[in-house]
């Protein structure tokens, strides 16, 4: 009669080759995690504390019988000299295919070897390697039982049993070490500014700002700094990288103190710029860019952008760019990092711009602000001229109200003389904060002939919206 392990070996065989291709169940192996700045040797990188590999025999031996284990890796090869692998109840014999990819073997079964009994493949010990990986990239290993010792060699679906097969496994990868940490905010520039002379002189009170809240203390980022990766996440075992010897990778390991961080964007109301407590340095030949050398570290390291009070706070985005110098460039090759949004500025007032107005004699030239809402908020004319052009405007009527209704602003009553040409850019700020305040005002410029009758009306330009 057939032994019954080997019928149903057969059956289960049959069925899913019926069904198609057969998925084993994985081997037991922790999964690592090598530094992709590493700079592979010449001859091949040999972790010298690679994870061993075990697997379940999956297949219930009789006594003395004899089967062919198939071992292949992918990604790497066997070095000559690694220990035999190991199995319960059973003894291995002769290894096949050292300084290849592919290992085979027989083992026959003395305890018996049941289906729970492990093989165990040693791959370091004592910091020696027993694997060479010639180039970066993924390390998986599939392991297969075949019935003859030449279809182990062979490899493939010939012979090759169900029970006892492993599928392809990665069990050892590459990944980058280090990465922005990045906890970008959007603060808010205040049109009612206490400075009184300068519009969007300070921020809006900033709470995330440590260790005190000022309205001239802006926090651009809660967290800026270069951050050690965890490339299995929260729940895996490792916590950063390895390094070749499967030890921990450190910032030491990876930069030079020359290494250094830039912020990109426009400072030209700043008092003071600092991170983590480290006040920056201006880059030579550069009025956007601060930096600070060395590699900035640890949590909590706020951008907070201290301004004047005196200066008109400019809207806009910043960017980050790490240029790391590698501490042993024989062994670690690090690369540049860029965000491209690490903070933003915002104005919170309602901005109305007429680009071209005009005041030639004999013409009636107005702004036209009507509100459909019932408050009255305050606002300022700001005069800009062409290089060149001195205007001299009547500082009086530089400001008012925009009542509810439609308000006329005679513009030869702002603009008094020039040096050149009649013509300015005119803005207009609104002290409308909220968006339901702000959508009731809207602008007009009009520029009108009294003798021929024309009439040219522009609506005034809303930035960021036309």
């Amino acid at each position: 009669m057939l032994n019954k392990k080997v019928l149903a070996a057969a059956l289960v065989g049959a069925l899913l080759t019926a069904a198609g291709a057969a998925t084993a169940a994985p081997l037991t192996v922790t999964k690592q995690y090598y530094a992709n700045e590493i700079v592979f040797p010449t001859t091949g990188l040999v972790p010298t504390a690679a994870p061993s590999i075990t697997w379940a025999s999956g297949y219930n031996y009789s006594i003395n019988e004899t089967k062919y284990v198939r071992v292949e890796l992918t990604g790497a090869k066997f070095v000559t000299g690694m220990p035999a692998p190991t199995v319960a109840n059973g003894n291995v014999g002769a290894i096949n295919g050292l300084g290849t990819n592919v290992l085979t073997f027989s083992v026959t079964s003395t305890g018996p070897i049941v289906a729970a009994d492990n093989f165990q493949l040693t791959l370091s010990a004592a910091g020696v390697g027993y694997i060479n990986i010639p180039t970066k990239g993924d390390v998986s290993i599939e392991v297969s039982l075949y019935d003859q010792a030449s279809q182990a060699q062979a490899g493939g679906p010939d012979g090759r049993l169900q029970v006892g097969s492993y599928d392809d496994t990665v069990f050892l990868t590459f990944k980058d070490s280090y990465a922005f940490t990045n906890a970008a905010n959007n603060i808010i520039a205040d049109v009612a500014s206490a400075a009184p002379s300068v519009l969007y002189g300070d921020f809006l009170p900033d709470a995330g700002t440590t260790p005190a809240t000022t309205i001239t203390d802006g926090t651009l980022n809660d967290d800026l700094h270069i951050g050690l990766v965890d490339p299995d996440g929260a729940t895996g075992p490792q916590t950063v990288t390895f390094k070749a010897d499967g030890t921990n990778i450190g910032y030491a390991d990876l930069f030079a103190a020359t290494s250094e961080l830039v912020v990109d964007g426009d400072w030209s109301a700043a008092d003071a710029v600092a991170l983590g407590g480290t006040a920056a340095t201006a880059v030579t030949g550069s009025d956007t860019k601060l930096a600070w050398a060395g590699i900035p570290t640890g949590a909590t390291a706020e951008l907070v952008y201290t301004v004047d009070g005196d200066t008109a706070i400019v809207a806009g985005d910043y960017k980050a760019t790490f240029t790391p110098v590698s501490a042993d460039a024989t062994q670690y090759t690090v690369k540049a990092l860029t965000a491209n949004l690490v903070g933003s500025i915002r104005r919170n007032g309602l901005e109305l711009q007429a680009p071209l107005a005009q005041v030639p004699n004999g013409w009636l030239s107005r702004l036209v602000l009507t509100n459909t809402g019932s408050d009255s908020p305050k606002y300022t004319i700001t005069v800009l001229g062409e290089t060149g052009n001195t205007i001299t405007t009547d500082a009086a009527k530089l400001t008012g109200e925009v009542a509810p209704g439609t308000n006329v602003i005679d513009v030869k009553d702002v603009l008094k003389k020039f040096s050149a040409d009649p013509r300015a850019t005119i803005v207009v700020n609104v002290e409308a904060k909220d968006a339901p305040g702000a959508g009731n005002i809207q602008g007009l410029y009009q520029i009108v002939n009294p003798d021929k009758g024309s009439v040219s009306n522009h609506v005034m330009v809303r930035p960021g919206t036309n």
